[in-house]
């Protein structure tokens, strides 16, 4: 009872299970479509990627990957600062520059983190053109360390 099916796209998968996935978004794919997006996961799980529980993350790439698809925005710079200041605590500050049709929006929020710092500084740049987004929330996430091996030293010159 509750349980339901579904189809888990990774690099363990086949054709099959990309071609069903994207039966179920209603994307028309032929097998070429569907040995790319199954070469293109391969290769991002291979740099440590984990696609078995993103579907979202797999619905948007396979999206992307129509002829069709028009980005929503274009991304253009992004950055993070989270710093302790007296008095507050941890203090974290998303700053996000977008392109959204044809128009450059720079934003900046504060947050509880920098994952909440960009969500916030996101949805103010996007509200404007995709009032929608305020229907949205950011449900999960996770944070991977890919390399936990320690850098080089900083080399300080006098």
């Amino acid at each position: 009872m509750g349980n339901e099916l579904r189809v888990v796209v990774s690099e363990l998968s086949g054709r099959g299970n990309v071609l069903s996935r994207a039966e179920e978004l209603g994307l028309e794919v032929n097998a070429e479509y569907a040995t790319n997006i199954l070469q293109r996961i391969k290769e991002m799980e291979s740099r440590g990627f984990h696609f078995e529980s993103a579907d979202a993350s797999v619905e948007l790439m396979m999206r992307r990957a129509q002829p069709n698809y028009h980005p929503p925005f274009e991304l253009l710079d992004f950055m993070v600062v989270v710093e302790h200041r007296a008095g507050r605590g941890l203090f974290a500050e998303g700053n996000v520059k977008l392109r959204v049709q044809g128009e450059v929006v720079h934003t900046v929020s504060e947050g509880n983190g920098p994952v909440n710092a960009l969500d916030y500084a996101l949805r103010k740049a996007l509200r404007g053109h995709y009032p929608v987004i305020d229907s949205f929330h950011l449900a999960d996430y996770k944070v991977r360390i890919l390399d936990g091996a320690p850098g080089p030293a900083p080399q300080l010159a006098y």
